[in-house]
Order: C-alpha cells, then sequence, then structure tokens
C-alpha cells in the first residue's frame, strides 16, 4: 500500500507513484496526517510506503531531512521520479483582485511565482475541499489548483503561462529498510554525520574521510544538536554498496556517528536544483 501526507497534493503524488510505478498500480493512496505522523506509520506498518516530496535527489529537502533523521532509523529513501507540475490559477472572471487561494503544497511550490505576478497568497490547509476554497475565493480572486480539479465556474487565466516556468517536482519513495541496501550501480546517498568531538577541525577530519574515499560532496549542511556536536547532512554520488561499506567503516573507525537517509538509484552529478551565478567579492577586498 502507499500512503502520503496531509499537505501533499494528491494529483502530483499520484502522478510521481504512476510514472516511477510504485504500488499496485493505480490503487487508493492513503492520507496519513501530517509528515511526522506518515514517517511513524511507515516505521511501524511494513506493509505501507509512503510518496513523499524531497526537494531534489541531490539536494534534499532541509524539512525533510530533520525528520528522517529524528524519525525512526529505519526509515529510508529507496527511490525518486520526477513529474511536471500541474498548478494553474484559475478564476470566474478576467477581473482580478490579486488574491490568491493556494495551500501549503501549491504555495512551496509556487512562492515565487506568485510572488512575481505581485498576488497576495491566502494559505488553506492542503486537505481544505474544493468547495471550501470556492466559498472562500470573493469575486476576482484566484484559486491555485491543479488542472485537472479547476472546479465549475471557474476556468485557467492568461496569468497561468508564468506557472510554465516551474521546475520539475521530485517525489521520492519512503521504506523501512532492515540494513544498507545492496546496489552495483551508481546511487544517490543522503548521509548525516556527527563528529564524536566538536572541536575546531572536527568537521574538516570528518571531511576528510570523504576526500579519502573519492566522494564529492554535492551538497553539505549543518544542524545544531541537543545531544551533542553538530550535525552535518550531506548528499552525493557513489558508485556501489562496496564504495559505501568502506566509507562508514572508515567513520566508525573515526568514532563517527552516521545516519543513512536516502539511497536513491540513479546518477545526478550532471543535474540539480537551478544553478545560481554568483557575485564575488574579491575584488572589493583586494582595492586600495
Amino acid at each position: 500500500m502507499l500512503g502520503k501526507s496531509a499537505r501533499e497534493s494528491a494529483i502530483h503524488v499520484a502522478a510521481a507513484a504512476t510514472r516511477a510505478g510504485w504500488g499496485d498500480g493505480g490503487g487508493e493512496i492513503l492520507d496519513l496526517g501530517t509528515r511526522a505522523a506518515t514517517l511513524s506509520t511507515i516505521a511501524s506498518i511494513d506493509a505501507i510506503s509512503a510518496v513523499v516530496h524531497i526537494g531534489h535527489p541531490a539536494q534534499p529537502d532541509p524539512d525533510l531531512e530533520r525528520l528522517l533523521l529524528t524519525g525512526d532509523d529505519a526509515l529510508i529513501i529507496t527511490d525518486s521520479v520526477s513529474i511536471e507540475p500541474q498548478w494553474v490559477l484559475a478564476a470566474r472572471s478576467a477581473e482580478s483582485s490579486g488574491m490568491v487561494i493556494v495551500d501549503e503544497a501549491g504555495m512551496r511550490d509556487c512562492r515565487g511565482e506568485l510572488r512575481a505576478l505581485g498576488l497576495a497568497p491566502r494559505v488553506v490547509p492542503s486537505p481544505t475541499t474544493m468547495e471550501q476554497r470556492v466559498a472562500l475565493a470573493a469575486e476576482g480572486d484566484y484559486l491555485l489548483v491543479e488542472r485537472d480539479v479547476i472546479p465549475r465556474g471557474f476556468s485557467e487565466v492568461a496569468a497561468s503561462a508564468r506557472l510554465a516556468r516551474l521546475p520539475a517536482l521530485w517525489f521520492g519513495l519512503l521504506e523501512a529498510s532492515a540494513g544498507l541496501p545492496a546496489f552495483s550501480a551508481p546511487a544517490q546517498v543522503w548521509l548525516a554525520v556527527g563528529p564524536q568531538e566538536d572541536h575546531e577541525g572536527s568537521l574538516l577530519a570528518t571531511l576528510s574521510v570523504f576526500a579519502d574515499h573519492g566522494v564529492d560532496l554535492q551538497h553539505l549542511r549543518s544542524a545544531r544538536s541537543t545531544v551533542g556536536p553538530h550535525v552535518f547532512l550531506s548528499s552525493f554520488a557513489i558508485s556501489s554498496s562496496t564504495q559505501l561499506r568502506a566509507l562508514l567503516d572508515t567513520l566508525e573507525d573515526r568514532s563517527v556517528e552516521y545516519r543513512i537517509l536516502a539511497v536513491i538509484p540513479g546518477d545526478f552529478r550532471s543535474e540539480g536544483p537551478d544553478a545560481i551565478t554568483p557575485v564575488w567579492d574579491n575584488d572589493l577586498y583586494t582595492r586600495r
């Protein structure tokens, strides 16, 4: 069986499950409540997996990283798939009030485009029914909804063309695993590590382990820990479970705590979220 959290778009989750071939091919996707409740259910019931929004295989969603790391240690993302977003803006007429009724998933995916359009969002919980959303929408208000569920009396408006620029949405399959998955083809790994001691140079010593094993980190984020040193959350490509096992053995030898959060088949080194063009300040500090 497949489940999802209440905040996710049922349309997008179903599209991801269908494209990836997850579940039993068209069966009902269960609503498992909050994301924390979803993780707890997957950890405690063997027969259920969940479809979760992951950000990107090479750059995990920070909230999901934290939820996984603070959840049951059996939880792991084992697969991923990307889909084209179906978000559109719909209205009763061409007259606009500048207000848009949007749920949590729509706000997460479309925040930048709504801002660029100058629209003021009114965020509602994702489980809010379409009838309730229509009732909330005053004359001239927009609805941000999936194209397949535009309600009667509303039609897609020209401003929706802006949403065609949205990047693909990435979803992952969350399961409970009994151990390190075996793989012989490239995979993306999310690994959280915590040096035994938090002192000057402790991160450098840990990073040297990755370098010694030929691992190029594509993502690194730190988080405070309530039980000791800082936690570092990483994402990287690796060729096989044998190489990963060797890396983990070295971390153990150096008394570095670790937790695998995802092993996602595929090579994502040439992909990734939108790239940035940095403006460095070197010249500013070298000018006399």
